[in-house]
């Protein structure tokens, strides 16, 4: 048995003009959230999410980890909408950005100095050194506007070569004895 729908009818009763939202058996037509939605006042302000202070730290926080919006929006419950609204507003995240960035810099200073003494009292491990000379590297180079990575792009040029040239070359390597 086929479904029969009220889509026809529907549409013959539409006005062009005017379109309704829903049909005026099943929901009344508003007349308020056309016109708001019509004006653009329906749009993301990320007011909620910057009133909850909480929220609010929580999303500079997530923010200064480098987390992405959807991952924001799903650890704050709101969506990637408000979020970027909220990132817009910016006045009311800079204090707790500031205070965030403060903490940080303090925490980089002891953990820094820490370091140091142990690297002095040979209390860090040979093999754990080039790690942590790297991560202090590359963080110096992200504060400094430093590129943090080097790309390199090998290409091989089609060519032949005789086994006395590959054999020339496996010898460059050798060491003379």
């Amino acid at each position: 048995m086929s479904c029969r729908t009220k889509r026809p009818e529907r549409a013959e009763r539409q006005a062009v003009s005017e379109p309704y939202l829903f049909d005026e058996q099943d929901l009344p037509l508003r007349r308020a959230v056309v016109a708001s939605a019509k004006q653009g006042r329906n749009s993301y302000t990320g007011q909620r999410l910057l009133d909850d202070e909480r929220k609010t730290a929580r999303l500079v926080e997530l923010l200064m980890m480098g987390c992405g919006m959807k991952k924001i929006a799903r650890a704050l419950h709101s969506s990637k909408e408000s979020v970027r609204a909220a990132l817009e507003v910016g006045g009311k995240i800079r204090p707790y950005k500031e205070r965030f960035i403060v903490a940080c810099e303090e925490i980089i200073e002891l953990g820094t100095e820490q370091y140091e003494a142990a690297l002095e009292n040979d209390a860090v491990p040979v093999a754990s050194i080039p790690i942590g000379v790297g991560i202090f590297f590359d963080k110096r180079a992200l504060l400094c506007r430093e590129s943090t990575s080097i790309a390199a792009r090998v290409s091989a040029v089609a060519s032949t070569i005789t086994a006395d040239q590959w054999r020339t070359w496996v010898r460059s390597f050798s060491p003379v004895g």
